[in-house]
């Protein structure tokens, strides 16, 4: 990670690992203040897939959606405490700013 954070401007992708509820929330909010939004949930009827630009339906383990979604997002973010630590490294090493970090 680099010693100094850049801003995320609106118009910018913003990620979260996990698509229920409080993500839904999450994505209204980030919406709201001109950020588009990539969900990603193993479930096929996440609520904030259901309204998030773009939705990737994968486990959360899945290195092509890992992958998919690193490469559209400038931060990545957890619903939940539950995410494995696995994906979060995968997107680190991809060189997504994670938060919270998996280490």
């Amino acid at each position: 990670m680099a010693d100094r954070l850049e801003p995320i401007l609106p118009g910018s992708y913003l990620g979260i690992l996990g698509g229920g509820q409080l993500g839904r929330m999450f994505t209204q909010a980030a919406q709201a203040m001109g950020f588009k939004v990539c969900v990603l949930d193993p479930g096929s009827d996440s609520p904030a897939g259901s309204i998030a630009e773009k939705f990737i339906q994968a486990d959360y383990t899945d290195s092509a959606a890992l992958k998919e979604m690193a490469a559209l997002c400038k931060s990545v973010s957890t619903e939940f405490e539950n995410v494995p630590a696995q994906a979060l490294d995968e997107l680190e090493s991809l060189g997504v700013f994670v938060a919270p970090r998996s280490s």
